[in-house]
């Protein structure tokens, strides 16, 4: 095993150390928070940061969390002209449907952690969201104020002859708010024009 796999498989174990289980005890139940935390982020694999840019937005309603990732631009040749232009992709996954799994919160005074993972494409994620609370709740549910700190970790088995696995971590932009360009023109879907002979 490589030392940047087992370097992952380390920041893996320490992200989801505190996973609630259910055993003879029971379910326990998370106290999730109100609010969107949103960051925007990179994918780092064997030390090279991604060209792409994803963007996550965490809504928890207190009741029911949901993760909406956004790919920026995925860069692609002849959508336009025969150029290469980027499209947006957007991914969502609900505590509901249990695509996503919260498996652990913590609070302590006005910060908060939660920690959650989703299965994307054969690959399990876990994200650990940081945040800052507001000094009132929201229906006694603590209420998130602003991102703090984020990390993330995927790890991907390969159907390969040596089974390896792939992984990757994910580095958000620094800053409240970052300038980015995109290596292509992004192209936005609308709705057709519709010439004269077709009305």
């Amino acid at each position: 095993m490589s030392r940047a796999c087992t370097t992952v498989l380390v920041a893996l174990s320490v992200l989801v150390s505190s996973t609630v289980l259910s055993g003879e005890q029971g379910e326990k139940t998370l106290r999730l928070p109100v609010g969107n935390a949103t960051v925007a982020y990179r994918q780092l694999t064997d030390g090279k940061l991604s060209d792409m840019v994803f963007l996550s937005k965490l809504s928890c309603s207190g009741d029911n969390c949901e993760l909406f990732t956004v790919s920026l631009n995925w860069c692609l040749l002849g959508l336009l002209d025969d150029v290469k232009t980027s499209t947006i992709a957007i991914d969502r996954t609900s505590t509901e449907d249990m695509s996503l799994q919260v498996v652990e919160v913590q609070y302590e005074k006005r910060q908060g952690v939660l920690v959650a993972k989703e299965r994307v494409e054969g690959a399990e994620i876990t994200y650990r969201f940081g945040f800052s609370l507001r000094d009132k709740t929201f229906e006694d549910a603590p209420w998130i104020e602003s991102l703090t700190s984020f990390e993330g970790v995927a790890v991907k088995p390969l159907t390969l002859p040596d089974n390896k696995m792939s992984t990757w971590t994910l580095v958000p932009f620094k800053g409240r708010y970052s300038r980015w360009t995109p290596d292509c023109p992004l192209v936005l879907e609308g709705v057709p024009e519709v010439s004269a002979g077709q009305r």
